[in-house]
């Protein structure tokens, strides 16, 4: 739960205001961030698992491809490595239902194929309910409570954000993330 509170914490510790939603009883905010690193394998030992990256305006960086690695006889010098890294947070505020609140992650994982390029997908979502305990009357802090009793004070940037929260209102925050990474050998010229 610390995870969705942290990254609630960065939503309201920016500038950027809050939009509606559609739905007049409910607050809405929505962020993603995607990226993409791409690398050049410029060694690899396959004894000790050790690979030497280096990407096109850096300095080489090395590391041990742990077991979890398939394939890594597969990579050769010159391959390409692409790694892309997205993540989204939605926070929706609402009025109280009086249902329970629920609270959660899932996780996925692919891998390659046995005898392809190393490659692999992973992702995660987690949703964390909370309520609105307090408010700050400056509307520079909001205090958060998770059904477990576990309370949260956020600093607040932007008091505008608050606009339309009320002590009791329940916060919803989804946050996904997701790493994709894959190997490809360059075309021979």
């Amino acid at each position: 739960m610390r995870l969705g509170l942290g990254i609630l914490a960065a939503v309201l510790l920016s500038n950027a205001p809050v939009v509606a939603a559609a739905d007049e009883h409910s607050i809405s905010f929505q962020r993603t961030r995607a990226s993409t690193v791409t690398a050049t394998v410029q060694a690899v030992d396959q004894g000790t698992r050790v690979v030497t990256l280096k990407r096109a305006h850096g300095k080489p960086f090395t590391f041990r491809a742990g077991d979890r690695v398939k394939n890594l006889a597969q990579v050769n010098v010159g391959d390409r490595v692409y790694v892309d890294y997205y993540e989204s947070i939605e926070v929706y505020v609402s009025n109280p239902d009086g249902g329970s609140m629920n609270s959660g992650t899932s996780t996925s994982v692919e891998t390659a194929k046995l005898g392809a390029k190393p490659g692999g997908y992973a992702d995660q979502e987690e949703t964390v309910e909370a309520t609105v305990a307090s408010i700050a009357k400056n509307k520079k802090s909001v205090t958060l409570k998770t059904p477990d009793g576990q309370k949260t004070l956020i600093p607040v940037k932007n008091p505008d954000n608050l606009t339309g929260v009320h002590v009791g209102d329940r916060v919803t925050m989804i946050t996904t993330m997701a790493l994709g990474v894959s190997v490809k050998e360059l075309p021979k010229k």
